[in-house]
């Protein structure tokens, strides 16, 4: 009998009651089963009928399966059983994981920094734990990751499939083509270069672990071929960006870009040695977390990509940081402190005392001298406020202009009021169609604004969500507010994707090909990058192709 036609209740090998289906790949159907005996539940997984008819692929299976069952780590998914089918199907009985894949858990973006590490860490610690004993994983990936637990603390993430890579290439056909048994976003240099199985070592497996942080840091590969061709070029010769070229955030913690390229580095030798020296690199970063020194992160824009910029705060910076969009003052756009406002008081008695001496002076001098004077101060004081005569606060009685305009300078008006903008997600935000930033996410910062209606416009960073727009009403010298939240939204669009990969699944599983590539589909239409959907839909598809029909959607 085929694996994949083990119905709900089969009975295998009088051991193992099986519950239901819970995927299906290349290798072979994994399914959920109860011990009769021991009444735990166990994730069995069946090979191919192709693969069991290959003996040197059975030799090897059971050879790689019974040093997994050596294998016993927290990190590990741990296999506790190797037998065959009453049709002489082989299978591992292994610990059943409640909890998702990093795959599905990577749909809702990239990770809190401390969530990622973490995994990281538990991952690296799993791959310690087999590299002691000369396995090696060759092809860590999200989809060979499952999370325990749940979030916080108690999350435990866990590795699958010690060896089957190796299995696998060292005995199909295939495997010479190179490329079709690599996962293309995460396989090393040397992979690439066809280096055998066996010569390769635990640097291969620290390699794919930089490509998994990465994503969770991100939210995106480190590379981004223009087709499925270009992994191989990409991984053999260009070097990544660093993380936080894509997260700004991450210019906080000092040392995790250089940790995180280390990782990718294109020679073995130019990798951490080993996870024990890469732990330590990581415990350096986490003590050491916190801003460098004298520079800050901006967020900068290049097409629809988000990117940073290192900006040296010690220098004077011509454009506004705090108020970025402010039209009413020059130089350094910074909240007046109590220092500035003793500045502005004495700088006022200054022009008062000045204003008297030049009231006596006009008296006692012609025409042309009174210009001079006047001339003289408006130089001295041009930078702070408009200078006027002590007893004259505006324009003389009958005049059309102050003496300050006379002389050719533009009166500033002060900053009337500011409006203080929230965003729950990273975002760009307008105001009035002209000012404008990016805030990030759980951020808020103050704009300066002239009192009367404003419309405020705010796009998540997630460009799958909606705009939103707001108008407020400023008044004088009174804080105004204009909150975005897209949390909510996020949450409704994640849901309805996990919904229809779970319904793609289900209707893969129950033969129902076309209702699947439909539900891909619509995963597709929802999120056009999900990478799961665009895997589990080439899966469909050439499953239609094996059995000779067409699965693609009608339009």
């Amino acid at each position: 009998m085929e694996s994949r036609d083990l119905e709900p209740g089969t009975l295998v090998r009088g051991k193992y009651r099986i519950v239901r289906q819970l995927g299906r790949g290349g290798m072979g159907t994994v399914y959920l089963a109860e011990h009769i005996l021991l009444g735990r539940m166990r994730a069995l997984k069946f090979i191919s009928s192709a693969l069991s008819q290959n003996s040197a692929f059975l030799r090897r299976f059971r050879r790689e399966a019974q040093a997994a069952i050596e294998l016993r780590h927290p990190n590990i998914v741990e296999v506790v059983d190797l037998d065959q089918a009453e049709d002489g199907a082989p299978y591992m009985a292994m610990e059943y994981v409640v909890g998702p894949d990093l795959r599905h858990a990577m749909l809702v973006g990239a990770f809190p920094v401390e969530r990622a590490l973490a995994i990281a860490r538990g991952l690296a610690l799993g791959l310690g734990a087999a590299h002691s004993k000369g396995i090696i994983h060759r092809d860590v990936k999200p989809e060979n990751i499952l999370l325990a637990g749940g979030k916080g603390a108690s999350e435990t993430p866990k590795l699958l499939d010690f060896g089957i890579a190796a299995i696998t290439e060292s005995t199909t056909a295939i495997s010479h083509t190179r490329g079709l048994m690599l996962t293309p976003r995460y396989a090393a240099p040397e992979q690439w270069r066809g280096m055998a199985a066996e010569d390769l070592d635990g640097c291969t497996d620290l390699y794919a672990l930089g490509g998994v942080l990465y994503e969770m840091l991100t939210g995106r590969t480190p590379f981004q071929p223009a087709n499925g061709e270009g992994w191989m070029d990409l991984h053999l010769h260009e070097q990544p960006h660093p993380p936080s070229r894509y997260r700004a955030e991450l210019t906080a913690w000092t040392g995790l870009d250089a940790l995180v390229l280390r990782l990718l580095a294109k020679k073995r030798e130019d990798r951490p040695r080993n996870v024990e020296a890469f732990i330590r690199q990581l415990d350096a970063v986490q003590k050491a977390q916190g801003p460098p020194t004298g520079r800050s992160s901006e967020t900068i824009l290049e097409g629809d990509r988000t990117g940073t910029a290192l900006v040296d705060t010690d220098r004077t910076q011509t454009e506004p940081r705090t108020y970025p969009l402010s039209q009413y003052m020059e130089g350094e756009a910074e909240r007046p402190g109590p220092k500035r406002g003793i500045l502005v008081l004495l700088m006022v008695l200054i022009l008062a005392s000045g204003g008297v001496i030049g009231t006596i002076a006009w008296k006692r001098s012609t025409e042309g001298t009174q210009a001079n004077t006047l001339e003289s101060r408006a130089d001295r004081t041009s930078a702070l406020t408009p200078p006027v005569p002590a007893t004259q606060v505006g324009p003389a009685p009958g005049s059309k202009r102050s003496e300050t305009q006379k002389l050719g300078q533009p009166v500033k008006p002060e900053r009337e009021t500011e409006v203080r903008i929230s965003c729950d997600l990273a975002c760009n935000w307008k105001v009035d169609r002209s000012a404008q930033g990016r805030i990030e996410s759980g951020g808020s910062l103050l704009v300066a604004v002239s009192p009367g209606q404003h419309v405020i416009a705010a796009q998540a960073a997630d460009e799958r969500l909606e705009a939103q727009q707001k108008t407020v009403a400023a008044r004088a010298h009174q804080e105004s507010e204009a909150l975005f939240q897209f949390s909510s939204e996020l949450e409704d669009h994640n849901r309805k994707i996990g919904e229809e990969l779970q319904r793609a699944a289900s209707k893969f599983s129950g033969g129902d090909d076309l209702g699947a590539v439909e539900a891909y589909d619509e995963v597709l239409r929802l999120s056009p990058a999900n990478q799961a959907a665009r895997d589990g839909k080439a899966e469909v598809l050439k499953d239609c192709r094996i059995q000779g029909i067409s699965c693609e959607a009608k339009k």
